[in-house]
């Protein structure tokens, strides 16, 4: 668990648990995490200025993930496939720092699903003197204009082209 502030401009939440050895003979873990974030430009204003504006715009993200990792036997006892399941939601209010036009406000939501191969083979954790580690991941967002064909999904960086 972790949590982390700034005072009124930025502040997060984050809680992970993770299980080894789900089942206790092999080493299949299982992994669930939720998070929150919350980020205001204008959050010192009132102190500076006087002004109202520290309520009229924010950047919220709310996630969560669950996995699960399975030992693999082949091509040796050091590899593991492990499954995730993501989703993420981004609520804008009057913040366009990103520059995308037509969304300063709204929500978004992303769920995926990520796939990693893993090895390790480290014969310490904190201090290894002798083995690997390697990762190989890909993260796969559904289509979602299949879901919805009446909705239009374009837009431009650049505006109307």
């Amino acid at each position: 668990m972790r949590v982390s502030s700034n005072g009124k401009a930025y502040r997060s939440y984050n809680f992970s648990f993770t299980e080894p050895w789900l089942g206790g003979k092999k080493r299949n873990q299982f992994s669930v995490s939720f998070y929150s974030s919350y980020q205001n430009p204008n959050a010192y204003s009132a102190y500076i200025y006087g002004s109202t504006l520290s309520n009229n715009a924010y950047f919220k993200v709310l996630g969560g993930s669950v996995s699960l990792g399975k030992q693999l036997k082949w091509p040796d006892d050091f590899f593991t496939l492990i499954y995730s399941l993501n989703y993420q939601q981004y609520k804008l209010k009057n913040y366009n720092y990103f520059n995308i036009p037509g969304f300063s406000s709204g929500t978004s939501n992303n769920v995926n699903v990520k796939l990693t191969l893993a090895r390790s083979s480290v014969n310490q954790q904190i201090y290894p003197s002798s083995g690997s580690n390697f990762m190989l991941s890909g993260q796969f967002t559904p289509p979602y204009s299949l879901f919805n064909p009446n909705r239009d999904y374009n837009w431009s960086l650049f505006g109307s082209v």
